[in-house]
């Protein structure tokens, strides 16, 4: 048996298990996970390949690393019509009605539940890929850069992580020129975002990987947890300088905690941070940190109670007030200033906020919730419900919802449907540049005109 091969195989094992509890505690609200027999199933398959006793193990279950020129296959075909269906051939490279390009084999299996950072960004020129957790047929180590217009592939990275038992790659944030990447476990990268050159790296503690994070003023604070099984040390949130990656502060919040899968919203110099039990009974209930942008300290923090539950929909800023999502699934709106609550509206699940401060959120259908005082208004129903809603993008004056079953233009302020992508197989939330629609489908990733 190879040295080595193992142990990373039971390192990926672990990840695995700990993917499917969350995606579980998510779907299902449950504390712990009991796998079911295929999930058991797919685990013994998984260790009898990597104890597989030759010396050497063949192509097929150790395929080398894609060359730095080599690009994805990829298919173009005419722009979207109202209703689009996504489809895979049985034979030859695959096809999606209605894309302008689609890449198979690039972007996590699964996508909606990138825990460590996002799969797909996107601005005017390019379009960014990460592969994610690599489950399924995907590889796990990749970056990738594409044409936005054509879909050609611009440049693609395999070396920015450096665990050598686990290489899950995901993307933090797109700020002008430079994109910042992170490995499950490792270090903070930024490259780039032309050519994917390196421009900086942060090694992080032994054990530690990044979350999420955001730029503020030439900033980069970080989440950043210690993820493994067993281990409870707390999450460490971190401040880097944008240009060159020197730390400016950093903070430790508490123990028996990780992060929730959201971006940290940011207002009146606040960074506010969300946490959960990392395991159950690990600490005493869930908990948002307000933390000084300038210093990292600490001005306040807010106690949800409840137990672990892991979600990745983001905490919003409506005016003075924080919106997110509390452990029962409710809408629980934090006064900014000193994190006291200020009103709470039953399951509703915040996703989205425009300009104005009118919230968005997923509730039987989508809703406005005022943001005075949470008050519910009905925006869109029937034709969202079985999509099991996973994000809101607001684009103008429509809102772009995804789900399991596919993408839906809301019209405002009338809420009519203006276009639909159907997909079989599952989308991420969507990324959206001036005239581009990104979405990340199990199989691989699709790029849209934003349809109108």
């Amino acid at each position: 048996m190879r040295a080595g091969i193992f142990a990373g195989s039971a390192e990926r094992l672990l990840g695995v298990f700990r993917y499917v509890e969350r995606v579980s505690q998510i779907n299902h609200g449950v504390e712990r996970l009991v796998l079911p027999v295929p999930v058991l199933l797919l685990a013994l398959l998984l260790v009898t390949a990597a104890c597989d006793d030759s010396s050497e193990l063949p192509s097929t279950t150790q395929p080398s690393r894609p060359s730095s020129t080599s690009a994805p296959s990829s298919t173009t075909s005419p722009a979207p019509t109202t209703t689009v269906a996504a489809t895979t051939t049985t034979t030859g490279s695959p096809t999606l009605d209605g894309a302008r390009w689609f890449h198979q084999g690039v972007g996590m299996s699964s996508a909606t539940l990138a825990s460590s950072g996002d799969i797909v960004l996107a601005d005017d020129e390019r379009v960014y890929v990460a592969d994610g957790f690599g489950i399924g047929p995907h590889p796990e180590y990749r970056v990738s850069a594409f044409d936005a217009v054509t879909g050609e592939l611009v440049w693609q990275r395999d070396d920015l992580t450096t665990t050598d038992s686990v290489d899950d790659v995901f993307l933090q944030t797109l700020v002008g020129d430079t994109l910042i990447v992170n490995g499950q476990y490792d270090s903070v990268t930024a490259v780039e975002s032309s050519s994917g050159d390196t421009i900086w790296s942060f090694e992080l503690p032994e054990g530690y990987g990044a979350v999420r994070s955001v730029v503020v003023d030439d900033v980069v604070i970080v989440g950043t947890e210690a993820p493994r099984e067993s281990d409870v040390r707390p999450p460490i949130v971190y401040a880097l300088d944008l240009a060159d990656g020197s730390p400016l502060w950093e903070t430790p919040l508490a123990d028996g905690m990780d992060l929730q899968w959201s971006s940290p919203p940011v207002a009146d110099g606040l960074v506010f941070v969300s946490s959960t039990l990392s395991h159950p009974n690990s600490a005493s209930g869930n908990t948002i940190h307000a933390l000084d942008v300038s210093s990292g300290e600490v001005r306040w923090v807010a106690d949800l109670g409840g137990d672990q539950g892991f979600h990745f929909y983001p905490a919003l800023i409506s005016g003075d007030h924080l919106v997110s999502m509390s452990p029962d699934g409710s809408a629980i709106a934090l006064w900014v200033g000193d994190g006291s609550e200020t009103w709470i509206q039953p399951d509703a699940i915040p996703m989205a906020v425009d300009p104005d401060g009118t919230i968005y959120a997923y509730a039987q259908g989508v809703v406005q919730l005022d943001p005075v005082d949470g008050s519910a208004i009905p925006v869109a129903g029937a034709d969202v419900l079985a999509m099991n809603v996973e994000g809101i993008v607001i684009n103008d004056d429509q809102l772009i919802v995804t789900g399991r079953s596919g993408a839906i233009g809301i019209q405002l302020p009338d809420g009519q449907e203006a276009w639909r992508i159907n997909a079989p197989e599952g989308v991420a939330p969507a990324a959206v540049s001036s005239s581009l629609l990104v979405i990340a489908f199990d199989t691989g990733v699709a790029v849209f005109d934003l349809p109108q």
